[in-house]
């Protein structure tokens, strides 16, 4: 797990870019905008598939919750709007706290038979009424906790939220010291505050220059992608092919490899 983790700042982060590219694109020139659209198009792209995965990634910062979400959206688009995506976000999280739930209590179900057919093996006193009643007490509880699975994340998501200017919070600290109180969230957050969310160059995804390497390409050993390059430089100087079309270029992700056909 790493040491410092970042993907809870990742939605508001994104939240914050989204709103400099839109006043970007409101208040600037016909020069500055036509800079902004595609990024912004770039931007929308991406973070149609990452606002889930930020939102829960923000649910596990006991500072924010879903009361951060719960304000940038009621704030941006109004109480409706924000309350149909507070509920999605908490259906996925409920899911996989189920799923996890179920499979911690299958794993522990199984241990306590192989423990159980064990002591059998030894004794052949099982059979009588106390062992027998014991048996019975502990399948009772089991069953009873097993009809509110999610109790933990409701006590987890129905408390105060940690003062989010405290200087000395830590996230991993916090989660280290609530582990016995939430331990299932516990396995939760290890999963999910571990992804770092630094691993992509910012000129990456919003360069209006062209791309040097393809999604192919970049799977490529050094020596061929270097080799690649190569050719395709010397190729387009021959030619004169050095005002090529971006988007043909961008879509192509195969023109690169032709080079050395």
């Amino acid at each position: 797990m790493t040491k410092y983790p970042t993907a809870h700042h990742l939605y508001y982060t994104m939240k914050k870019i989204d709103k400099h590219l839109k006043d970007a694109i409101k208040n600037g020139s016909k020069h500055i905008v036509a800079l902004i659209a595609p990024m912004q198009q770039k931007y929308n792209k991406y973070w149609m598939k990452m606002s889930d995965f930020a939102a829960i990634n923000l649910v596990f910062d006991p500072r924010c919750k879903l009361e951060l979400i719960d304000f940038l959206l009621s704030d941006k688009f109004g109480t409706e709007t924000a309350a149909t995506t507070l509920k999605h976000i908490k259906t996925k999280i409920y899911n996989w706290f189920d799923n996890l739930t179920r499979q911690q209590n299958k794993q522990t179900n199984q241990e306590a038979t192989t423990g159980s057919n064990t002591k059998r093996s030894k004794s052949t006193e099982d059979n009588n009424v106390d062992d027998r009643f014991k048996a019975y007490l502990a399948g009772k509880k089991t069953t009873q906790n097993a009809t509110s699975p999610s109790a933990k994340l409701d006590l987890y998501l129905q408390e105060s939220t940690v003062d989010i200017n405290s200087p000395s919070f830590e996230i991993l600290t916090w989660w280290k010291v609530n582990s016995v109180r939430f331990p299932t969230l516990a396995s939760m957050e290890k999963v999910i505050l571990m992804v770092p969310m630094k691993s992509i160059a910012s000129e990456s995804a919003f360069s209006t220059g062209g791309r040097v390497l393809s999604d192919y390409c970049s799977q490529l050993k050094p020596g061929t992608l270097e080799a690649l390059i190569c050719a395709q430089d010397w190729i387009y100087h021959k030619e004169g092919l050095y005002e090529f079309n971006q988007d043909e270029h961008d879509n192509n992700n195969e023109a690169e490899v032709l080079v050395i056909s």
